[in-house]
């Protein structure tokens, strides 16, 4: 009864993404990137790092398709005749969802949380 009287309509949602406080961008990520590149292993790679920026789609296409659509069908089919399941496009098809959009996750609720600390409880 107690809890029915005074649960909220909405639940809240805190979660620790900067959101548009540090917004990440594909030009720090190259920077970062190329920056740390020589300090990575690279002998087990499949291949090099290679990043690309283009607003022509025309050639979007065309490198997307040279660079990741090509390669992940030889992948996937050695993996088949390897005997085991080809996955490699359909990895490719949800990286190029997940980074082709921009997602903006708010973070409000963390932040007047923040706020409503004391020194000692943010330390």
């Amino acid at each position: 009864m107690f809890i029915k009287f005074f649960s909220p309509k909405t639940i809240p949602v805190y979660h620790c993404c900067t959101g548009h406080l540090g917004t990440l961008t594909w030009g720090k990520v190259t920077e970062y990137g190329l920056h740390h590149l020589d300090t990575i292993s690279l002998e087990s790679a499949i291949r090099y790092p290679n990043l690309q920026f283009t607003e022509n789609r025309f050639r979007y296409h065309c490198l997307r398709t040279v660079q990741e659509v090509f390669p992940a069908f030889l992948l996937d089919c050695y993996m088949r005749i390897i005997g085991r399941k080809p996955i490699f496009i359909k990895v490719f098809e949800h990286w190029i969802f997940f980074t082709s959009n921009s997602w903006i996750f708010p973070n409000d609720n963390s932040v007047s949380l923040q706020n409503e600390m004391s020194d000692i409880d943010q330390k």
